[in-house]
């Protein structure tokens, strides 16, 4: 019995030195992470890339917009597929 209660004792202590220490492991990580955020150089960079991801919605944006169809187009579509139909051409390939 005496054996049980000192290895959970043993157990605790190793414990709580180990979240002692995870603990302020964390808080270094996370002071140099806080550091590099701030620093002028990352926050330049990152402002950066933050252009380059506005400037790539605004063309992706325009490329969806001119491949979308138009009233015109569809009506063209539809057109050559009713054509299609009545002509008996089977030929799905465009």
């Amino acid at each position: 019995m005496m054996r049980k209660v000192s290895t959970v004792a043993v157990g605790a202590v190793a414990y709580l030195l180990g979240a002692k220490a995870g603990r302020e492991r964390y808080e270094q990580i996370t002071d140099q992470a806080r550091r590099l955020w701030h620093d002028p150089w990352v926050q330049a960079k990152a402002s950066q890339a933050g252009g380059l991801v506005k400037d790539a919605g605004l063309v992706g944006k325009r490329q969806v917009q001119e491949a979308s169809p138009t009233p015109e187009r569809t009506m063209a579509n539809l057109k050559r597929d009713v054509r299609e139909v009545r002509e008996g051409s089977h030929d799905h390939a465009r």
